[in-house]
């Protein structure tokens, strides 16, 4: 089973105590995998595409502590660089394809085929504060009001997106290639595969095309005004960042 997981960061970085600079990194993991050419429809008769089913589903938020503001840097800019990430939040989007499949013979040959697939939305909020910063301190919290603004438009996207993924989910079972065959037993794997990825590609080139709507909502919250307010909260930056 292949699953994608995008995930998008927003990065809270400061030069030494000023904040300037929130951005959206998107990574995305990609795939290019296509039906064979060599697994035809031939002699083999499934009529009826896939049963679908299509859900979403939503993780708690995690609130993760363990890393320093140096550590969280490293992560995104590797060791060399200017800015001190103190917090970063978003999460990861992904979904996860789960088929049935069946398989006739005719004569000595194999007909195989999706009998049903079970296709689930995922979101998994994520919040990274600096462990430079106690709990319930004001840099504390400003770090976590900005992050939850971004974790709130994460989980609004995907509510406004559920019913639009689902109808795209449901198409593509409905006019997409569901069987292949009369192949030899031994491809008979190898075909369940390429069904597989043909429907893996779609969603990904889907999702991919979505998440640039998610990144320019983000990118909307992060700007000048939102990067003072955040700063000009609290006055002891420098003392947690630099303490000894």
């Amino acid at each position: 089973m292949m699953v994608k997981v995008f995930t998008i960061n927003v990065v809270v970085a400061f030069m030494k105590h000023r904040l300037i600079l929130l951005t959206i990194l998107t990574a995305v993991s990609l795939v290019s995998i296509g039906v064979s050419e060599s697994f035809a429809f031939g002699d083999c008769q499934f009529p009826d595409p896939p049963r679908t089913y299509v859900t979403m589903a939503k993780k708690k938020t995690y609130y993760i502590r363990g890393q320093s503001a140096r550590n969280l840097t490293e992560m995104h800019y590797g060791r060399q660089s200017n800015f001190i990430v103190q917090g970063l939040a978003g999460g990861e989007i992904w979904y996860d394809i789960k088929t049935k499949y069946r398989t006739e013979q005719i004569k000595n040959k194999f007909c195989t085929g999706i009998d049903a697939v079970k296709i689930t939305f995922y979101g998994v909020p994520q919040v990274y504060i600096a462990s430079n910063f106690p709990r319930g301190t004001c840099e504390y919290r400003a770090i976590l009001e900005h992050e939850q603004k971004h974790i709130r438009t994460m989980l609004k996207f995907m509510r406004e997106q559920a019913p639009d993924f689902k109808r795209f989910a449901k198409n593509m079972t409905k006019h997409s290639r569901w069987h292949i065959g009369p192949v030899k037993k031994s491809d008979i794997e190898s075909a369940k595969q390429d069904l597989y990825a043909n429907y893996d590609k779609q969603l990904e080139s889907y999702l991919i095309g979505k998440l640039q709507l998610l990144s320019a909502r983000q990118k909307g919250i992060d700007n000048p005004v939102e990067y003072a307010r955040v700063d000009a909260q609290c006055d002891n930056w420098d003392k947690y960042l630099f303490a000894r």
